[in-house]
């Protein structure tokens, strides 16, 4: 795998766990959840637009 998807894949969940940790021990499960899945979305969005698209 090359170093710079490496390092997107990294920092798209680095962004789900930022996002996700607000909410850790609130007992608000699926809000913790959709939380990180929309951090991971934007991140990967600005990764897609960077490169064009996924894989290339």
């Amino acid at each position: 795998m090359n170093q710079t998807l490496i390092q997107e894949i990294l920092e798209v969940v680095e962004q789900a766990a930022i996002a996700s940790a607000k909410l850790t021990g609130l007992g608000q499960k699926d809000e913790a959840d959709a939380a990180a899945v929309e951090a991971m979305r934007l991140r990967m969005g600005m990764c897609e637009r960077a490169r064009g698209s996924w894989g290339r």
